[in-house]
């Protein structure tokens, strides 16, 4: 993940492309730089290191509210498979 995180910081295409290769096959560059943008921003909030893990299973997720939006960003890790979220739950 930090290594992940230090590819996006620095644009490091072709390491990013590496990771995300299998996710955004069929998009067109325009979707796969919002998806990289969209990586950045889950990962910068993210505290990789405070990640709760439980039986192998990973989970760490954060609540955020900017006075108009309540926002839930997450990452969930199951084995090898790593699932990162970011939703907006509502008005606050």
């Amino acid at each position: 993940m930090e290594v992940l995180l230090t590819s996006l910081n620095e644009n490091d295409t072709l390491k990013i492309n590496r990771v995300i290769s299998n996710a955004t096959i069929d998009f067109n560059i325009e979707h796969k730089n919002a998806v990289i943008t969209k990586l950045k921003d889950i990962l910068t909030k993210i505290n990789i290191k405070g990640i709760h893990w439980y039986n192998e299973n990973g989970l760490y997720k954060i609540t955020t509210d900017d006075g108009y939006f309540l926002n839930e960003t997450s990452i969930k890790i199951k084995g090898k498979e790593i699932t990162l979220s970011y939703n907006d739950i509502g008005h606050s």
